[in-house]
């Protein structure tokens, strides 16, 4: 939002914030969508770019690509999220607009994620149980809303677990991780170690890496 950026940048710098989110996704194939969903993250990304010269100013840090708007909830399915990261990190055999909406975070010299020729994607995904309707936890810390309440963020958690998701990254070469993993600036030696532990395993449960949290990136 045109004004609240620049606020939002200087409180971040200002309580050492050093990573922030970019939303910028490739939406040229997001057909299940309503027009008007689609519109507004048209109008998402468009913010995004708009702000992203003003994050780089102060000094904060993202991701190079961005994945998440058009897979939430009941929209996510599997074959959607491998096209989404495979056009996100622009390995896929199918042409992709993410080519070019990838190279618009990695336009200027100023700091992305980036660490050596490591390429970074954001995942933004919201799994769990849904929180009971009467005496349960979970909301705003005003009791259980509708997101809480939400059986989308189970049906996420559902698919995120999938083992054959995990051999998608483990093939595809993608490496997961947190961004306390972008904090720490991990070299090429430590991820390649990284992924060797943990996505032969393919065991969502027993490796807090493959699920870690409401938001996710890789």
């Amino acid at each position: 939002m045109k004004g609240m950026r620049e606020v939002f940048a200087q409180a971040l710098s200002r309580y050492g914030v050093t990573h922030t989110r970019l939303p910028v996704e490739d939406l040229s194939f997001c057909s299940w969508m309503e027009d008007s969903t689609l519109k507004l993250y048209e109008n998402v990304v468009q913010d995004a770019l708009e702000a992203r010269g003003i994050f780089q100013k102060h000094g904060l840090r993202f991701t190079d690509g961005f994945v998440g708007m058009k897979t939430m909830g009941s929209d996510l399915t599997l074959p959607r999220l491998q096209k989404s990261i495979e056009c996100a990190f622009n390995i896929s055999p199918l042409r992709c607009k993410s080519a070019k909406t990838s190279s618009l975070t990695q336009e200027s010299n100023a700091p992305t994620t980036s660490q050596e020729n490591l390429f970074t994607v954001e995942l933004m995904v919201h799994p769990g149980y849904p929180s009971l309707p009467d005496g349960g936890g979970g909301g705003c810390g005003h009791g259980p809303d509708d997101f809480s309440k939400s059986m989308d963020r189970k049906h996420e958690m559902d698919v995120l677990m999938d083992r054959s998701l995990c051999k998608f990254f483990r093939n595809s070469g993608i490496i997961l991780g947190s961004f306390c993993d972008l904090i720490q600036q991990p070299s090429l030696q430590e991820c390649a170690e990284k992924v060797h532990s943990s996505c032969l395993k393919c065991d969502p449960l027993s490796d807090p890496t493959v699920i870690n949290g409401p938001d996710k990136y890789n």
